[in-house]
């Protein structure tokens, strides 16, 4: 090998090593500040140890009060639900907590994006959020994070990938000091009433998403083998919706196990604008009411399975 050849592979070496020293610095610093903040998802993953754990997406995080659920029941409870999140992500949470923690009881909020084919974020691309977390997680966490694209192992090679989309929400939580999603015990009322008091309104939403994602079934079914495996409570449950959606697919799937469905998506009791914030989201008075009525049937059901 010639003296110039030489000269241009120690070059690279040397180069290869400064990024590597220099991703795994920064990458160590941005770990640090993400997680130096209470982060919701963190809180979950690493805290949690309250009796009740809801899961769900927005649906979840703004539909159930936990403080009515440890008045009701005299259980903790925390609320897990997270914006825009879907099963993939319920699924990656229950793994990890499981892996520390037993709750008694699990609320699982179910709708649509849950099981239909949906793209961008409502699919695999919003497990980006339990990037930060895969390096210490177990391999069936890992599996769950890797959905997001073949080469996804390889990316977390690098200590910074996982904080590529993140810079701005790391700055923002730490001079605030908190997560903003964290809410009252992880739920996040919404004020404001809907402006059309019409009740159940018409929606697209069964058009637009009509192909069933046997991906997400298949995630839906090892959650809650998870939570039989682990003798837990769970509710699987399909909150008030002004946008109707099909729930007969959930309702085969429950069908198949010893798991408790209960159906509120078009309950006439709560089909009414006054209760929402906009077309699938419930307000805070909705939100309140919603939540004394699955708590006591929940305390219901509790001391029916003790006798």
């Amino acid at each position: 090998m010639s003296m110039s050849k030489n000269i241009f592979l120690i070059r690279a070496i040397f180069l290869l090593l400064i990024l590597a020293i220099a991703d795994f610095i920064i990458g160590s610093s941005l770990d640090f500040f993400y997680k130096k903040t209470l982060w919701k998802t963190t809180y979950s993953l690493y805290q949690t140890n309250e009796e009740i754990l809801i899961f769900g997406s927005s649906r979840a995080s703004h539909h159930y009060d936990p403080r009515i659920f440890s008045d009701e029941l005299d259980l903790t409870c925390f609320n897990s639900g997270y914006d825009g999140k879907n099963i993939y992500y319920h699924y990656a949470l229950l793994v990890s907590i499981l892996s520390r923690h037993t709750p008694d009881v699990i609320i699982l909020d179910i709708n649509s994006s849950d099981f239909m084919e949906r793209g961008d974020l409502w699919s695999t691309d919003g497990l980006d959020i339990l990037l930060p977390y895969y390096k210490n997680e177990s391999n069936d966490f890992k599996d769950v994070v890797k959905l997001r694209s073949p080469s996804e192992k390889l990316k977390m090679l690098s200590c910074t990938y996982p904080y590529n989309s993140k810079i701005i929400d790391i700055a923002k939580g730490y001079i605030a000091g908190r997560d903003q999603a964290m809410g009252i015990q992880g739920f996040n009322p919404l004020i404001g009433t809907r402006k059309t008091q019409d009740n159940r309104s018409k929606s697209l939403e069964s058009e637009e998403i009509a192909t069933i994602d046997e991906q997400k079934v298949q995630y839906i079914q090892r959650f809650i083998d998870l939570a039989i495996r682990h003798d837990i409570q769970l509710y699987i449950i399909a909150s008030p919706n002004l946008n109707s959606f099909d729930t007969s697919k959930i309702q085969s799937i429950v069908n198949k196990n010893d798991v408790v469905f209960w159906d509120y998506s078009d309950n006439p009791n709560f089909m009414t604008g006054t209760y929402f914030k906009d077309g699938s989201h419930m307000n805070k008075l909705g939100a309140e009411l919603f939540s004394k009525v699955i708590a006591s049937r929940i305390k219901e059901n509790l001391h029916t399975d003790k006798l």
